[in-house]
């Protein structure tokens, strides 16, 4: 079951890092506080690899994860608003 506070998953590059600045500017002007949850499709190798101990939360360090997941949270009874990115990058994206 995904959590009501994901926002999207994205790849841990450039692009994804842009669309992270813009969500963390666009929900803490709303009242919210942006939270990241790196992924990786190998955890338990990557975990080997830089010699640290898995986790209980399935998370990996952020500059290790292949994608980014991103969490918007609030009040504990507010929906957080729908970010999609830019207005000329969801314009871009409708036009398809």
């Amino acid at each position: 079951m995904i959590s009501r506070n994901f926002v999207r998953k994205v790849k841990n590059d450039e692009e994804g890092r842009k669309f992270i600045k813009e969500a963390k500017a666009f929900y803490k002007a709303h009242g919210f506080r942006v939270t990241l949850r790196g992924r990786h499709s190998d955890r338990m190798e990557l975990y080997r690899q830089i010699g640290k101990n898995r986790t209980l939360t399935m998370d990996v360090p952020i500059r290790h994860a292949e994608e980014i997941g991103v969490y918007a949270y609030g009040n504990r009874y507010d929906e957080p608003p729908m970010f999609v990115g830019k207005v000329e990058s969801w314009k871009s994206a409708m036009q398809r």
